[in-house]
């Protein structure tokens, strides 16, 4: 049996009809993710239509600008990055602007087009942590690629932010000051090696970070206090392990062989 799917044909049309726009925003609320949450804010997006003024009244307004020009591409746009930062064709040798990157598209559909460039992404999405039961703050969060257990095993295989280096061997999450059930919103891409093995993993590390100023009598801590890790393996039963984890964190640092067990819950 074969099932024939009709698909509009203005569909394909859809980037040349697009006509170029421009978002502004200039007021931002302030979110206590202990008061807050995400489910919160759902009920209140119809306010956002109403004068700042009654917004204020329930929250608290952060003064910012934004704005976001958005307009389809066009042919032989200079200074282009593929998802793989390859270089497209025109990319001058002496930058006079900064590049153009451009973004993975999940799409919800299957797209039938050749594959024409090799691409092996894992992205990493960091929700939700819970530390009620450590008296310590401000926590950070960082996300290793590891190809073994050892320090030298840290694979710099980690997409970089647009304004440091293409690839980095660490990701630290932004630190929210004074939350010990912080939310993230960060997306983590990672290049995969050809092969997986049973030895590769993410190893998450938590860490307290001081927001004091420093007394002149008191030194100033240069590291972070580690809270504890927590690891995924990427191999189960020799397939991809990928899905949502709820993790349990030891306050040791790992034991040995840890990359083969597992520390979902």
């Amino acid at each position: 049996r074969t099932i024939v799917e009709e698909i509009p044909e203005d569909i394909f049309n859809i980037t040349q009809d697009f006509s170029p726009v421009t978002l502004t925003l200039n007021m931002f609320i302030k979110q206590d993710v202990d008061k807050l949450k995400d489910e919160d804010l759902y009920r209140f997006l119809g306010d956002m239509r109403k004068p700042a003024a009654a917004i204020s009244r329930k929250f608290k307004i952060v003064p910012g600008h934004l704005k976001m020009d958005i307009q389809p591409p066009y042919d032989g746009l200079p200074c282009c990055l593929t998802s793989n930062l390859f270089e497209v064709e025109p990319f001058p040798d002496s930058r006079t602007r900064r590049p153009i990157k451009e973004i993975e598209e999940f799409p919800s559909r299957e797209v039938y087009v050749p594959h024409t460039t090799y691409k092996n992404f894992l992205y990493v999405y960091p929700q939700t942590l819970d530390l009620r039961g450590v008296n310590k703050r401000n926590i950070g969060i960082k996300v290793q690629f590891m190809g073994g257990e050892e320090r030298e095993d840290v694979l710099p295989a980690i997409y970089g932010r647009s304004n440091g280096p293409a690839f980095l061997r660490d990701w630290w999450c932004l630190v929210q000051y004074h939350n010990k059930q912080p939310e993230f919103y960060e997306e983590i891409k990672i290049e995969l090696p050809p092969k997986i093995t049973h030895k590769h993993h993410l190893l998450f590390s938590f860490y307290h970070v001081s927001c004091q100023k420093p007394k002149p009598e008191i030194p100033l801590r240069q590291e972070p206090f580690f809270l504890g890790c927590t690891w995924i393996p990427l191999l189960q039963d020799n397939e991809m392990k990928i899905g949502e984890f709820n993790l349990a964190l030891t306050a040791d640092h790992p034991p040995a062989a840890y990359s083969q067990l597992s520390s979902d819950v």
